[in-house]
């Protein structure tokens, strides 16, 4: 795969930060992180928003072929109901799952709401995939495995 030449983090996930170019074409990068299993690393202020993305590896499997690794991606991770409440009545009480850290959606008046993932992928689409779960672990949407190399991917679903 793209690390198979690699000398460093061979056995991690590597956490790299782009500037410039919305991660598009050639761009300015820069190693932020390293992680082994059961390690996590925070960006403070993501993109400027004052907010956070926790980044945890929960699983590397290194025997396998492909190897891959389970990593788990929160944005603004939360640790009280207070963090998680917008203000708007009409979309429902959101509350914090204190596992998760992840913020719990309220039912909303009217209908659900919809999460849009998009994926850029490299020359190695293989090696991607992901899956989006609900706060109790069922997932709701998954890529399979993506085959277009340097294409974005999008996916769109209704959540409740």
């Amino acid at each position: 795969g793209i690390n198979s030449q690699n000398d460093e983090a061979d056995d991690e996930v590597t956490v790299v930060q782009v500037d410039g170019n919305n991660g598009v074409d050639y761009s300015q990068s820069f190693l932020k992180a390293t992680l082994l299993e059961g390690e996590e690393h925070v960006i403070r202020n993501f993109g400027g928003t004052g907010k956070e993305v926790k980044i945890e590896v929960t699983h590397i499997n290194i025997s396998a072929t492909p190897g891959y690794a389970k990593v788990q991606v929160t944005y603004d991770p939360c640790a009280s109901d207070a963090d998680c409440d917008d203000g708007n009545a009409c979309n429902g009480f959101e509350t914090c799952n204190l596992t998760t850290q992840q913020c719990v959606s309220g039912t909303p008046e009217g209908g659900g709401r919809t999460i849009q993932v998009n994926v850029l992928t490299d020359d190695y689409p293989a090696e991607t995939t992901w899956d989006v779960a609900n706060p109790a672990g069922t997932v709701v949407m998954t890529s399979g495995i993506l085959s277009a190399g340097k294409t974005q991917h999008s996916d769109i679903i209704e959540v409740f």
